[in-house]
């Protein structure tokens, strides 16, 4: 097994414990944001070696500033004869920057790497949800609901009653169904990004480039 590809079984397991656990310390985000940066490393070191006159030192090439002339600017200065020596690479490197993607999940792992790794440990916020939901009736969450007499159909509850997660009544002619909401989240706080599934959509992108770079 290649070191990238032990990597990328060690992230792929750390996704499953973060939603199994609902948990994931700021330590954590830095180690799983490392590991995938260092991912894709291994491999733009891999395929360096196999270049006519490797360089000494190259990184991963992404798009700096999310444009073209950024992402031609890092080949340039990582590996300037890519896209003469093995096009398909270059056109396989150039699909996952954001303005080939319209996604910016490269950018955002590579910036949010640097600034775990010689700035700050990222700040996270969490949150939790606690609710119910009667289809077609009511959705309340974190909230408190009273009805005194409330009437589907021909069915009457009376003393109907919701505190967050939480609901009673009294009726002798029917159980309510209905769906409990319990969920926690955590998010960057510097922007809108649930945590967890940022890193387990990065965990995936990052292994259908490997497979894909695999198949060149």
């Amino acid at each position: 097994m290649k070191d990238y590809d032990e990597l990328l079984e060690h992230c792929k397991a750390s996704i499953e414990k973060f939603e199994k656990e609902v948990k994931c310390s700021k330590v954590d985000i830095k180690n799983h944001l490392e590991n995938l940066r260092s991912t894709l490393e291994y491999v733009a070191q891999e395929f360096n070696q196999t270049l006519n006159n490797p360089k000494s030192k190259v990184y991963f090439p992404y798009a700096f500033s999310k444009d073209k002339a950024s992402f031609l600017e890092s080949m340039k200065k990582n590996f300037p004869t890519l896209s003469t020596e093995k096009p398909d690479l270059f056109n396989l490197l150039e699909s996952i920057q954001n303005y080939k993607a319209n996604d910016d999940w490269l950018y955002d792992l590579c910036n949010l790497t640097n600034e775990a790794k010689h700035k700050k440990l990222l700040k996270t916020i969490e949150t939790e949800t606690k609710g119910i939901n009667i289809p077609g009736l009511i959705l309340s969450t974190n909230s408190e609901v009273n009805i005194g007499n409330l009437v589907i159909g021909d069915v009457s509850f009376k003393n109907f009653r919701i505190k967050d997660d939480k609901v009673s009544y009294e009726s002798s002619q029917a159980e309510l169904l209905f769906e409990v909401i319990n969920e926690k989240t955590i998010k960057f706080q510097d922007n809108e990004y649930d945590v967890i599934d940022f890193l387990k959509k990065c965990t995936n992108n990052v292994e259908v480039f490997i497979e894909n770079y695999k198949k060149l």
